[in-house]
């Protein structure tokens, strides 16, 4: 936006918005108002009280933000003129998104007889947007669907717009019910009464990079706004291609680039790439600002858009040549990510990596100039560094100590047993792994019979009590059952009870309270679960995961073998996880871990 004081600015009521047609350019982004974003500006709407203005026949107007716009050309597909006339949105798209979405909103469900018009919103590269727009509805039974059943999972901005339209919905039912709520005043007051101040810039020749250099300028310093976004806008300026007007050729160009950018966009918001690639404190507004900070050297990572400055000072793009090239580099990036993820091996050993700790621009640098074989030497060497060095040191990790390094062991043996089973596909789902919001907790598989080892808190012991009484015999049951419930249980009474329960479920098998707080007595446990999973007694917890598994609720593999007690060879009591079963449960750990181990061999 220019400051000669050529711009054309005029007040434009909302009614006067839509009886436009609007273009989307390439280096504008999706559509990502929040719900909170969509229900404030409802709500300053509806809340709105227009005055009088004194000596004037006008009243006061709630006021949008400002919308850039110019009047450009459009083709059709088969390159002929588009019929109508369209407006360029330089700035404003989310705004004016969300006032087609009311619009269409009061269209369906309360202006049917006398429908307000409706603006076409033609994106240059997001493809189908404006039939998912158009198609959004609300069904009889009041939830929302999409008139030709297009899939908003799969794609961001559909979800976005989903979302919006969903908020749409339901603040409109909600205040229907209110008896405070004018539906008339509230349709008046967003039609007429709400206005955004319309800018037209001057331009100049076809007036992209004068576009560009005004989204960036009004944008830079806007909180939505990604480094992405304004990278997105040096490939496709127009003095990239030529000084004058732009040939077919770097049309399509242009047109290839911004497809490309939103095909990779959606395709890492598929959750099983996202999440093997990334920790789950990594959650950049737009996921293709990966790639951008795979492919440059970040001096000040809390700097300031600083991907963008250093995308721009790295990469030079004056000509056609240096354009292609420059996303040739972003597009092998994607690639090589995409490979790693197809790869089962690769898949195994970077996500565990990621889930460790190592950063994914560490392991994209250790790839560089690799083969293949070279590369999986490196990632083996990087994960030998987040385990153990040797199988003594194993046997000596402790729970009250140690929890992150068995953390690490434990997840690696379930990863690894997966990959090492070359018969089956199965992959280890890091998608619902890092989905627990709660995440994942080391606990014993067997009780120990320390006092704090047991519930505190009288409920919590009777409900221990109350769990165990299907595993213990008739003498021993009638005992729980007479003490249970007594309003006078006490501690001793309870810890006396409960030692009992193990020293029963344990029968003649040889218990070593030496090793209850070793490796060979712990498992991965859903820390989703009730208080009771941790310190319930082994049939309990075994019990549950059966529960879970039934329910389709994610139990890691191993964490399952354990408490089926699939490392036992010969299963002689169901109900206690004894000496023998922690004894081979660490061998199959060590088997299983060892190519990571110095020398590569196991003991014991």
């Amino acid at each position: 936006m220019t400051d000669n004081g050529d711009n054309n600015e005029t007040i434009r009521s909302v009614s006067q918005l839509l009886r436009k047609n609007y273009y989307i350019p390439a280096y504008q982004r999706g559509y990502r108002w929040t719900k909170q974003q969509v229900i404030d500006l409802l709500d300053d709407i509806a809340t709105f009280i227009p005055k009088d203005i004194d000596n004037s026949d006008e009243k006061t107007w709630y006021c949008i933000q400002p919308i850039v716009a110019r009047k450009v050309k459009i083709k059709n597909d088969d390159g002929t003129k588009h019929k109508e006339s369209f407006f360029e949105l330089i700035d404003g798209q989310q705004r004016l998104t969300t006032i087609f979405l009311i619009n269409h909103y009061l269209n369906e469900r309360v202006n049917a007889l006398d429908p307000e018009p409706e603006p076409t919103i033609k994106y240059q590269t997001r493809e189908n947007s404006t039939e998912f727009l158009r198609g959004l509805s609300v069904g009889n039974d009041g939830n929302l669907i999409h008139k030709e059943n297009m899939d908003f999972e799969k794609n961001i901005d559909f979800s976005h717009m989903w979302q919006a339209y969903s908020c749409i919905h339901n603040w409109y039912t909600e205040k229907r019910e209110s008896a405070d709520f004018d539906k008339g005043q509230f349709i008046s007051k967003f039609y007429h009464s709400t206005k955004a101040i319309w800018y037209e810039p001057v331009v100049h020749g076809d007036g992209l990079d004068d576009s560009i250099a005004i989204f960036t300028r009004l944008n830079i310093g806007k909180i939505p706004l990604t480094d992405a976004e304004l990278i997105k806008a040096m490939f496709i300026k127009q003095s990239n291609f030529s000084s004058s007007e732009l040939s077919e050729d770097d049309k399509r160009e242009q047109f290839k680039i911004g497809l490309e950018w939103d095909r990779i966009e959606n395709d890492l918001h598929d959750a099983a790439f996202w999440s093997f690639l990334t920790p789950v404190s990594y959650t950049p507004e737009t996921r293709i600002d990966l790639l951008f900070e795979l492919l440059t050297d970040m001096p000040n990572e809390n700097e300031s858009y600083s991907i963008f400055r250093m995308f721009e000072n790295e990469y030079k793009m004056t000509s056609p040549e240096e354009v292609h090239s420059t996303w040739r580099k972003v597009t092998e990036t994607f690639e090589t990510l995409i490979e790693w993820y197809q790869s089962r091996e690769l898949y195994h050993k970077i996500g565990f990596l990621i889930e460790a700790g190592t950063t994914i621009k560490d392991i994209f640098k250790r790839a560089q100039g690799k083969k293949k074989s070279a590369f999986i030497n490196e990632l083996n060497s990087l994960i030998s560094s987040h385990i153990p060095k040797n199988f003594d040191a194993f046997d000596e990790l402790d729970y009250n100590k140690d929890r992150k390094h068995i953390k690490n062991v434990l997840l690696l043996h379930n990863i690894q047993t997966l990959l090492n089973n070359i018969e089956e596909t199965s992959r280890f789902p890091f998608e619902r792994y890092k989905g627990n919001k709660k995440g994942w907790d080391v606990e014993h598989i067997h009780s120990r019979t320390d006092p704090d080892a047991f519930p505190g808190g009288v409920e919590n012991q009777r409900e221990w009590l109350e769990e165990s009484l299907v595993y213990v015999d008739e003498e021993l049951n009638a005992k729980i059952e007479a003490i249970k419930d007594d309003p006078e249980l006490d501690e001793k009474t309870f810890l006396d009870h409960a030692k009992e329960v193990l020293n029963q479920l344990a029968g003649t098998e040889k218990d070593d309270d030496s090793t209850k707080d070793k490796l060979g007595n712990l498992a991965l446990l859903d820390a989703s679960t009730n208080r009771s999973y941790g310190n319930a007694i082994f049939p309990v917890k075994r019990s549950q995961i059966v529960e879970r598994e039934k329910t389709g609720t994610f139990v890691p593999v191993c964490t399952k073998n354990v408490f089926m007690k699939l490392y036992t060879e010969n299963v002689n009591n169901l109900k206690f996880w004894g000496i023998e079963d922690r004894d081979k449960y660490m061998k199959d750990i060590k088997e299983t871990l060892k190519i990571y181990i110095t020398g590569g061999k196991t003991h014991g």
